[in-house]
């Protein structure tokens, strides 16, 4: 069935418009294109630590610089080829575990960053001037910084929008919801939803308390307490 848009035009019910297609892809090529400067920097770095540069102090003692940076290149690789699977039309060809769970994965680990990546950035910034450490230009780690925080808002807009028109009728009315079509598998899908909606609070509620000055569960100050360590850019989310 069809309906008549605004415009004249028409489009099937249960699938999005050009529009949409159109957003889809300027987010998809956006999260690849932020990605990109992040995957070059780690090459700088990796033929770097080849050479015996890079950091050799504190947790790098017993880490190899140029392995580690060689793995998040090939990270951050991963990263702009699924940017672009969600951007273009092979992407509708690969498989849905093989495209979603990246995505998913990286939506849950930067979306929820994108608020303190700004804060961090500034408070890593300031601790790496303070320490007069050389190994990293000024300019690297706000540019990490957009990296993940660009790649996070494409890959949330572009993730749901591919999912919306390759799977349509997932999006046409809740699990078993009358006038649905019967699913199988939708009791195992409705309990999966609900162990992780209480994982998920399960995880949350701790977190809101100690952000709020909660203690308990936590180690005492001086004795490796989070809250009391000393922030380095060197543990951040950005690096290494």
């Amino acid at each position: 069935m069809r309906i008549p848009e605004a415009s004249g035009g028409a489009v099937t019910i249960g699938e999005p418009g050009r529009r949409w297609t159109t957003v889809r892809r300027i987010a998809a090529y956006g999260a690849a294109l932020a990605m990109l400067p992040y995957f070059i920097i780690k090459i700088f770095w990796t033929v770097d630590g080849l050479r015996g540069g890079g950091l050799h102090e504190g947790a790098w003692s017993t880490l190899n610089w140029a392995a580690i940076n060689g793995l998040t290149v090939g990270m951050a690789g991963l990263a702009i080829v699924l940017g672009l699977a969600l951007g273009q039309r092979w992407g509708a060809r690969v498989p849905a575990w093989l495209l979603l769970s990246p995505a998913w994965i990286g939506m849950g680990f930067l979306v929820s960053m994108i608020p303190l990546l700004p804060v961090s950035l500034l408070l890593a910034q300031d601790d790496w001037e303070a320490t007069g450490s050389a190994a990293l230009p000024a300019w690297e780690l706000p540019l990490i910084g957009l990296s993940f925080t660009g790649f996070a808002l494409g890959l949330a807009v572009a993730a749901p929008l591919y999912a919306r028109q390759r799977w349509p009728a997932a999006f046409t009315g809740r699990v078993d919801e009358a006038g649905s079509a019967a699913s199988a598998s939708g009791p195992l899908q409705a309990t999966a939803a609900r162990i992780a909606t209480a994982v998920c609070v399960g995880i949350g509620l701790p977190q809101i308390y100690w952000a709020l000055g909660g203690a308990a569960g936590l180690e005492r100050p001086g004795s490796g307490d989070l809250r009391g360590g000393t922030f380095s850019p060197r543990t951040t989310a950005c690096g290494p």
